[in-house]
């Protein structure tokens, strides 16, 4: 217990530090760039890839053929008047914008050339903002092995058309009867949307850097209908749990542990691929059925909005390496769903796990996946195998 409440100290003294993050005076470059790979990268390379991955480079000209193009997709369903007044408004935009003063001289824009036809894979960590440098062979046989070990099945074919076929069949339907009318149906049906495309980003701080999975789905053909589930389904979570750091730091510094108590923390196994799907729709279907002001919320009625909710949550593949794969349980992490889904499935796992504890934690603070609790020290292990025991909701 003792390292448990140094490391839990130690913590928390980190959380109270200020850091100015515009001083790179002092900066370590070797602290924010690791090069994993057998290339010897140049002092000049190492100091470049140190500024990280959100580092903003200007462009060398202004991309006014990328604006339009997507200002016209924007306005494709506005009527011809109102369409007419914001191209007017964005070519006024466009003839007085100027191309920014470059932020990076010669030789760093040489350097990164030549980093871009290195076969070397540059990519973030998973935690920080550390740049990882990697053969890309290490990365592919660390992307493999978490799809052979996971769970996931390879594909004989690509599913996409089918799904954009499903879900527009299903908001034709809702169309035809009124619950959404045609702008809606026309914002969230997929039109040439690519399939989700799997990476990995390294997990640097643990032993054998394996890494951390990421389905990408920004823009593929259910992104915008899972946002448009994830709109209503929000309202649903609760508003209990921690935000961010500094609002736990500040709940926890007037917080008093008694003498026969423990300060805990616990860390849910990978949450996203451990959410149980039949159990969080269950839980869904409950609260909306128990929601009478639902139809305020969105004027289809539950048993569709359930159809939307089940294929996204059903349907999960995504594109790697040439290959297509489909996930066979939980949420797949990146979809715009998936942490809401899980956040679902938790509070009503938790809460059936604390009322029906004979000797609950005293406190049960949660951020996403990792929990801080303060509960008495003899029933600590019964309570830990008792929430284990309650994976299963229904």
């Amino acid at each position: 217990m003792t390292s448990v409440k140094e490391r839990h100290l130690k913590k928390f003294t980190n959380l109270n530090k200020t850091t100015n993050v515009n001083d790179d005076t002092n900066v370590n470059k070797n602290k924010w760039m690791i090069n994993l790979s057998t290339k010897q990268l140049s002092d000049q390379e190492k100091d470049l890839l140190a500024k990280g991955m959100n580092f903003c480079i200007t462009p060398t000209t202004v991309p006014n053929k990328e604006r339009i193009a997507k200002v016209e997709d924007a306005i494709k369903n506005l009527p011809m008047e109102e369409a007419d007044t914001v191209r007017a408004k964005v070519s006024l935009t466009l003839q007085a914008t100027k191309t920014p003063k470059d932020n990076l001289s010669k030789q760093q824009r040489s350097t990164l050339k030549a980093l871009k036809a290195d076969k070397n894979i540059i990519l973030p960590a998973d935690k920080g903002r550390t740049t990882v440098g990697m053969d890309k062979q290490d990365y592919m046989n660390k992307c493999y092995q978490h799809i052979n070990n996971g769970p996931y099945k390879r594909l004989k074919k690509d599913p996409t058309e089918t799904i954009k076929r499903e879900a527009k069949n299903i908001l034709l339907d809702l169309k035809k009867t009124g619950y959404i009318n045609e702008q809606t149906y026309y914002q969230l049906k997929a039109t040439d949307s690519p399939p989700p495309r799997f990476y990995g980003l390294p997990k640097i701080h643990k032993q054998g850097v394996p890494i951390h999975p990421i389905v990408s789905c920004t823009g593929t053909p259910l992104y915008k209908l899972s946002k448009f589930v994830v709109s209503i389904l929000s309202k649903y979570t609760s508003s209990g749990h921690c935000k961010n750091s500094t609002e736990f730091s500040e709940y926890i510094r007037h917080v008093r542990i008694e003498e026969d108590e423990s300060m805990i923390s616990f860390d849910v196994t990978s949450v996203y691929t451990n959410v149980p799907i039949n159990d969080t729709l269950s839980i869904i279907e409950d609260l909306l059925k128990n929601d009478s002001n639902f139809s305020n919320k969105t004027t289809t009625p539950v048993k569709n909005f359930l159809d939307l909710v089940t294929l996204v949550l059903t349907k999960t593949w995504y594109l790697f390496d040439g290959s297509f794969y489909s996930q066979t349980k939980g949420v797949a992490m990146g979809s715009p769903a998936s942490s809401v889904m899980a956040e679902i499935y938790m509070q009503a796992h938790e809460t059936i796990a604390i009322t029906t504890s004979s000797n609950p934690p005293k406190i049960w603070k949660r951020y996403v996946d990792d929990v801080f609790a303060i509960i008495k020290r003899s029933p600590l292990d019964e309570f830990h195998q008792h929430i284990n025991a309650l994976h299963t909701i229904h």
